[in-house]
């Protein structure tokens, strides 16, 4: 009787109930204290990650080699996770690379900490892993050495208009000379009459490039110019500095104004052999030390920016192209003259040290002169700007560093190639990317 009492009684299900339930109730909650402890350890770790990761890449750290800022990010990064006694750090990569762009480093981990409720249903730790990415900021110091060919052929007009109307000013002559003579200076009258030639465009691109430089180096950054030409006159050939390299951008900017066309005694002196591009950069490989990674001003980045129409006219005993006699017309001494494309490794010695190399590419035009038409035409094929037949064009690109050319045109500006090479040059900000 009993028995069946017990089997009819339903006072005791509830009991039963309440302890089957719970366990996924306990489970539960387990979990979901055990998740907010998870996610504040991975926002801790992370943090820790990101601080670490800007580490590596700080002006501070850049003054080091990327191996040495790799060795104490790593450090660090021990160092703070072990505050936690309760984490263990499984794995970690810290990696901190230079290159082109600027230093790269990564901080990548995996780390673990018991979990507490959840070990009741057989979840006995926490696992949380994150990466962190940071690129290195611009650097401070920079030195940019503006180098303008000035020889007579940057006498040309500077667009077809120009050209044009110095043709109809001097009888048919495209280019202007600065003839001290006096028998030919078409120089003084292309000014008289304000046709624009590329020299001309040429200086107000560099004391544009210099205003503008000098508003950015405003913002906590540490520029240096220099302005070098071909030689103010053909009587003192080579590398000539218009304005040695500098802070004082305004200076540099009124210095800038003194650049225009070579002074010439006289028409056809020393066989017209005025623009030798391996004399001019042999002079820059040795007034430019090595490049560094602009974090000290001891080791500042070394920008070239060289703006030229590409053809090597000088005397030489060997040339690219058949060598031409050449007389002085008040002399009478017979030079070996030397006309073709800028030869490529002139600008070798400067890249392998390190120093970018970015060139202004003004078109040589052709022009309606006989000479040009035998001696120039066969290697400065048509169509022009962009000249994807001028070995010229082919040649100055050969000659820059990788993506630093630009080739400007009649109707296109040299201001805005050389601003947009030296923004190029500035590289971005320190900034996360990962």
């Amino acid at each position: 009787m009993g028995f069946s009492r017990w089997l009819r009684a339903q006072g005791g299900n509830t009991t039963m109930i309440f302890a089957l339930a719970i366990i996924p109730l306990l489970a539960a909650a387990g979990m979901a204290l055990d998740y907010n402890r998870q996610n504040d350890l991975k926002a801790e770790l992370d943090s820790i990650a990101d601080a670490i990761a800007l580490e590596a890449v700080d002006s501070t750290s850049m003054q080091t080699s990327a191996s040495s800022a790799q060795a104490a990010a790593e450090a660090h990064f021990k160092a703070n996770a072990k505050q936690r006694t309760d984490v263990s750090l499984e794995a970690l990569s810290v990696t901190v690379a230079d290159a082109a762009g600027g230093r790269v480093a990564t901080v990548k981990y995996q780390a673990s900490m018991p979990s507490t409720l959840m070990a009741a249903i057989g979840v006995t730790k926490l696992t949380v892993t994150g990466v962190s990415t940071t690129k290195s900021g611009t650097p401070s110091y920079l030195d940019i050495f503006v180098v303008a060919d000035n020889s007579p052929s940057m006498g040309l007009g500077a667009t077809k208009a120009d050209v044009n109307k110095l043709e109809s000013l001097t009888g048919g002559c495209a280019f202007a000379c600065h003839d001290l003579s006096g028998a030919e200076d078409t120089y003084t009258t292309a000014q008289a009459n304000g046709v624009t030639l590329r020299i001309d465009s040429v200086r107000n691109a560099t004391k544009n490039l210099l205003s503008a430089a000098s508003k950015v180096a405003s913002k906590n950054n540490n520029f240096r110019f220099g302005l070098y030409t071909f030689g103010a006159s053909a009587t003192a050939l080579g590398l000539t500095p218009v304005y040695p390299l500098s802070s004082d951008l305004d200076a540099a900017q009124t210095a800038a104004s003194s650049i225009k066309l070579m002074d010439m005694p006289y028409q056809g002196y020393l066989g017209d052999t005025q623009t030798d591009f391996a004399s001019v950069f042999a002079g820059l490989n040795m007034a430019i030390a090595n490049s560094g990674n602009g974090w000290t001003q001891s080791s500042s980045k070394k920008l070239v920016l060289f703006v030229s129409d590409g053809l090597h006219d000088a005397v030489n005993a060997t040339c690219a192209k058949p060598i031409v006699s050449a007389a002085d017309p008040v002399t009478g001494t017979v030079y070996s003259r030397c006309q073709s494309p800028i030869d490529p490794a002139v600008c070798k010695a400067l890249k392998d040290r390190g120093i970018t190399v970015a060139i202004a590419y003004t078109t040589y035009l052709p022009v309606v002169n006989a000479w040009y038409d035998t001696y120039v035409a066969p290697f400065n094929l048509g169509p022009y700007a962009p000249s994807k037949n001028s070995e010229i064009a082919s040649a100055m690109e050969k000659c820059a560093s990788d993506g630093f050319f630009q080739e400007v045109g009649p109707n296109d500006s040299i201001n805005d190639a050389l601003t947009d090479m030296f923004n190029q040059f500035l590289g971005d900000s320190a900034r996360i990317t990962g």
